[in-house]
């Protein structure tokens, strides 16, 4: 991440350098979103867990690195996750969900 000192940062999250370094590949590389996440991926040490929605391309992006995360969906209006598929197996089996 030191290696990036041309983005602009407020505070030293890890979390702020996903989103601006994640902005930048896609805005000055011309990459979808898909390839700037792996990008991002190669620069990260450890896990990461993120739900990102922004407001200005009206995306919503779950990214994890870790191999945990799970979704459930009724691809319409509805969207759980969790960054550990053992919590949504709880909650669909206590609500009887999906």
């Amino acid at each position: 991440m030191e290696n990036h000192s041309y983005l602009s940062r407020s505070y030293e999250i890890d979390t702020e350098f996903i989103l601006s370094f994640l902005r930048y590949l896609i805005n000055n590389n011309d990459l979808s979103i898909e390839k700037a996440c792996l990008e991002v991926n190669k620069e990260i040490y450890g896990t990461v867990s993120v739900a990102i929605y922004d407001a200005l391309q009206d995306l919503f992006l779950i990214f994890s690195n870790f191999g945990s995360l799970g979704i459930l969906t009724d691809n319409e209006s509805l969207i759980i996750f969790a960054f550990e598929r053992n919590i949504l197996s709880r909650l669909t089996r206590k609500h009887k969900i999906f």
